[in-house]
């Protein structure tokens, strides 16, 4: 990767479609023109005016030819060839480059189906929404497994609403945001801009017609566990409004409390976390972990092991030891004001997922504790 990082223009040029599908690549040409003619094929429906944006990253496998050849016979509108700053970088230029008062992102190798995907721009066209999300089937070639992603509004601020390839952007909306913050995130910038449009503007509007077909194996399919630090800090972004949520819905506190403790858990286990970002993630974690707000139950089996675990991390992660996990233990008493005995022996009962050495410890301070 060389230069520096794209940043999006506000006033980048003015709309000449209705849409403009932006795809990035590099080195990809077999995986490449499936996705071009499913575009094309969009296109021929007439629904709607669509432009193909092609960014890609200096190709040495004959890509670039490809596109010349694809722009002479009018298939695309637009490419360009050149080094880049990883997947988010090239797709900001694309964004810079867009002349369509919608934007989408369809990757190489990902296609639209033969459904009209003009059902899901419509609604920001009409200026009823900024943002709109359809469904996608998720494949997986290796296993020939096929999976369907509706859009869900539950996981809201939490994990990602749709299907980035079946998402559609207002275009100056995205560029008033910034587009994709390419510095902070190399693997999670999606999920982060799909929160940055609900912060500002609300819900998308949600289709149940299933537009794209997304191919797992891609980018950040690959390294979404890896990059765990990312989403940490991307719901950290977003914790006063996922805390809101909690203070809602108590279905939505159990969930966020399962997710911050896989948080800490991956963490812990030796997550591949950058040097200069593990500090920062460390006291995110820990200030999620004090200010989460917890469901009004506290000793539900769904609940109740997850966030012992959260709270043994809270000190100082890593790996909880039996200090740790005792220390877990206080802290839950002393915030849903129950007697130690009463929690250790619950958990001595539920001894799912605790190291042996620790549940006997366990078991033994709970047999000299007396019950309430």
């Amino acid at each position: 990767m060389q230069g520096e990082f794209t940043k999006v223009i506000a006033d980048a040029p003015a709309p000449a479609f209705r849409l403009t599908v932006i795809t990035v690549c590099r080195n990809a040409l077999a995986d490449l023109k499936p996705t071009v003619e499913s575009v094309l094929r969009q296109k021929a429906r007439g629904s709607i005016s669509i432009e193909h944006v092609v960014v890609d990253g200096a190709s040495t496998d004959g890509t670039p030819e490809w596109l010349a050849e694809q722009l002479a016979a009018g298939n695309i509108e637009r490419y360009v060839s050149e080094p880049d700053r990883g997947i988010f970088d090239a797709m900001n230029k694309g964004i810079n480059l867009a002349r369509g008062r919608v934007l989408a992102f369809l990757n190489a190798g990902d296609t639209y189906t033969d459904e009209d995907i003009s059902r899901c721009v419509a609604p920001i066209l009409a200026g009823k929404a900024k943002s709109a999300v359809g469904s996608a089937h998720y494949i997986e070639l290796a296993s020939a497994g096929c999976w369907e992603m509706l859009p869900d509004t539950v996981r809201a601020y939490i994990d990602i609403i749709g299907c980035h390839q079946a998402y559609f952007f207002d275009t100056a909306a995205t560029r008033d945001l910034g587009g994709y913050d390419s510095r902070a995130f190399c693997s999670a910038a999606d999920l982060d801009l799909m929160n940055s449009f609900l912060r500002r503007y609300g819900m998308p509007h949600c289709d149940r017609t299933f537009v794209a077909d997304f191919y797992m194996g891609g980018f950040s399919s690959n390294c979404w566990e890896s990059q765990r630090h990312e989403i940490i800090e991307i719901h950290w972004r977003s914790w006063e409004q996922i805390c809101e949520r909690c203070r809602r819905d108590r279905s939505i506190a159990e969930v966020v409390c399962a997710v911050v403790a896989r948080h800490c858990c991956i963490l812990g286990m030796g997550l591949n976390c950058k040097r200069d970002k593990l500090s920062a993630v460390k006291e995110h974690l820990r200030q999620m972990i004090r200010t989460l707000p917890l469901p009004l139950s506290l000793f539900s089996r769904r609940l109740l092991l997850p966030l012992t675990y959260a709270a043994a991390f809270a000190p100082g992660l890593p790996l909880p030891c039996k200090a740790r996990l005792l220390h877990a233990c206080e802290y839950l008493c002393a915030t849903t004001k129950r007697p130690p005995g009463f929690l250790l022996s619950h958990l001595a009962k539920q001894r799912l997922f605790l190291p042996q050495a620790i549940w006997h410890t366990i078991l033994e301070k709970s047999r000299k504790t007396a019950h309430p």
